[in-house]
């Protein structure tokens, strides 16, 4: 029995396009008026347990890359019009199987004429399918189950609750900024593309990938697990794994700058569906900052969302009047205090025993020595049961208190040692040691 879902929609309806790319090969059909893509994958396999030939059919359209290879319009398949029928036929190995798939269609001048995806065999090994025209196969047809039709759900709960499944595993404990559990994130980006369904329609295939890839888009890049066909199970999973990649940043290049060139370039590579996970996630992101930011991260981070909203332009029109209303709307020079109202934020203050550890926001270095100051206290206080810090706030301007009793990095190497944890002679913590060559580096931050 032959899965034929993508077989029963393609049929009788208008092809606009055709691609070939390694592998691979994409019909692009008009279906309820919304182009749907049909895509074969061709296999060839032979080894001690298995012989033989394949074919994979998805619903989601290629990337514009693979590797080195560029999807290109095919010049063979450039006359079907429509495709009328395909049909299967099968030859049994004793360890395998060789199918033929069969394509009969109608060409641009109204005659019909078929397609046969052939193995063609060397010395009794396959090492390629060649493609002959008017062919008939001389394997055994191969019975096909009665239409199965693409589910008229907008997505499929399956796959989202199998790639949250993944997803939870991975990211295990990690915070969000504002200190949640991460899964508040990736499923608010996830209910961005769920959102937007009912606003700009796509096809149940392509709503799937997107929402998997919402789901998964951070764990190459935040956890050591990585999204494959053996770690989790979901339909199109190349696509989903291309999809994260695309998403994935490469920490690998220098900067911030350089990192988000890469990601935008192979996400225009990409199907619109995966484009709108980018949009959606900038979209999440785009709350209310996180209250140690200062106005220059505010700054570059809405200026990068500017950048997305331009380089995926036309992926999702919903997503994008959403996006760039987010934008405008967005507070960067002031942030909002405990009782709603908007100040600026020029300095931050650490809190200890009645004392004060104050950072000037505007410097250069801020934010890596607000991290190390932060993950420090949180460190020692979970590894040592030792109080650094009791809190911290933001300050437009210093209290009379706050400017008088003032802390430096004295009081911190003072604290830490009353646990012996920086001998000079005897470095006990690794982790600490690098917060603290961080901290030092940022002692001008320290007013």
């Amino acid at each position: 029995m032959v899965e034929n879902r993508y077989i029963s929609d393609i049929k009788n309806c208008k092809i606009v396009a055709v691609y070939e790319v390694s592998k691979y090969i994409e019909f692009c059909y008009i279906k309820d008026d919304l182009q749907k893509s049909f895509t074969i994958e061709k296999h060839c396999h032979f080894g001690p347990m298995y012989d033989g030939c394949w074919f994979e059919f998805g619903g989601v359209a290629l990337p514009l890359i693979f590797g080195t290879e560029v999807k290109q319009p095919s010049k063979r398949f450039d006359d079907v019009e429509r495709i009328e029928e395909i049909n299967f036929y099968t030859k049994s190995l004793d360890n395998g199987a060789y199918i033929d798939l069969e394509i009969i269609y109608i060409d641009k001048n109204g005659l019909k004429q078929s397609y046969l995806f052939h193995p063609q065999p060397h010395e009794e090994e396959v090492h390629e399918i060649v493609v002959l025209k008017n062919r008939k196969s001389k394997f055994k047809l191969q019975k096909i189950d009665k239409d199965e039709k693409i589910p008229q759900e907008l997505y499929s709960t399956k796959v989202y609750k199998d790639a949250l499944a993944f997803a939870l595993k991975a990211h295990g404990e990690q915070k969000t900024p504002d200190g949640l559990p991460y899964a508040f994130h990736i499923v608010s980006v996830a209910n961005e593309i769920i959102n937007s369904l009912s606003m700009h329609t796509i096809s149940y295939d392509e709503a799937n990938l997107s929402i998997a890839c919402a789901l998964l888009h951070d764990v190459h890049e935040d956890t050591p697990y990585k999204v494959n066909k053996y770690n989790v199970e979901l339909p199109h999973i190349d696509s989903v794994v291309w999809g994260v990649e695309a998403l994935t940043k490469d920490t690998s290049l220098p900067n911030k700058q350089e990192q988000m060139h890469r990601s935008l370039k192979a996400l225009q590579a990409q199907p619109k569906c995966v484009q709108m996970v980018k949009l959606a996630d900038r979209i999440t992101n785009l709350a209310p900052a996180p209250l140690f930011w200062n106005k220059a991260k505010r700054k570059s981070y809405v200026q990068e969302a500017k950048q997305i909203l331009k380089a995926l332009q036309g992926a999702n029109p919903y997503l994008e009047k959403k996006l760039q209303n987010k934008i405008e709307n967005y507070q960067v020079d002031t942030i909002q205090d405990d009782f709603g109202f908007n100040k600026e934020d020029k300095f931050l203050v650490f809190f200890a025993d009645e004392k004060q550890l104050v950072l000037n926001k505007n410097h250069k270095k801020y934010l890596k020595t607000f991290k190390a100051l932060n993950r420090l206290s949180a460190y020692v206080a979970k590894e040592y049961d030792l109080v650094v810090f009791d809190d911290w706030r933001n300050r437009d301007e210093l209290t009379l208190a706050e400017k008088k009793d003032r802390l430096g990095i004295s009081y911190i190497v003072e604290v830490l040692n009353k646990k012996d944890l920086l001998n000079l002679n005897k470095q006990t913590d690794d982790t600490i040691a690098q917060f603290m060559s961080t901290i030092y580096d940022g002692e001008e931050v320290i007013v």
